[in-house]
């Protein structure tokens, strides 16, 4: 489904909705004057062809799919990049990721005891 499409299923959906919303309106108005069960009708099916026609603009994901670049499987590789050097990799970013934490905390344990200090004198 092209670009141009889903636009026009869209704008068509919009259309149809509020001529739905519309002509439920005019069934309201006129209930007490007469009792028109095709506006009524008229209403239901105009909002079920404009869901539907949402639904199906909204499920387009060719569009989006067609973009994407192929994902490469893990076995092509290179040799370099074996699971255990992911794996110490890994395990160095977390110690640095500690140790960066660890910093954190105590520079805001500093700023808290100089802050009660100055509130102290």
């Amino acid at each position: 489904m092209s670009m141009m499409q889903i636009i026009l299923q869209a704008i068509l959906g919009s259309i149809l909705s509020v001529g739905g919303v519309y002509v439920m309106y005019l069934y309201i108005t006129t209930i007490n004057a007469n009792n028109n069960i095709f506006l009524l009708i008229g209403s239901i099916v105009l909002l079920s062809v404009a869901v539907f026609l949402f639904i199906r603009a909204g499920k387009s994901d060719k569009m989006f799919m067609s973009k994407m670049p192929p994902i490469k499987p893990l076995e092509d590789a290179p040799e370099s990049a074996t699971l255990a050097d992911r794996l110490q990799k890994n395990n160095e970013m977390m110690g640095e990721w500690k140790k960066t934490n660890q910093t954190k905390d105590r520079l805001r344990m500093l700023e808290m005891s100089a802050a009660a200090e100055s509130s102290d004198s």
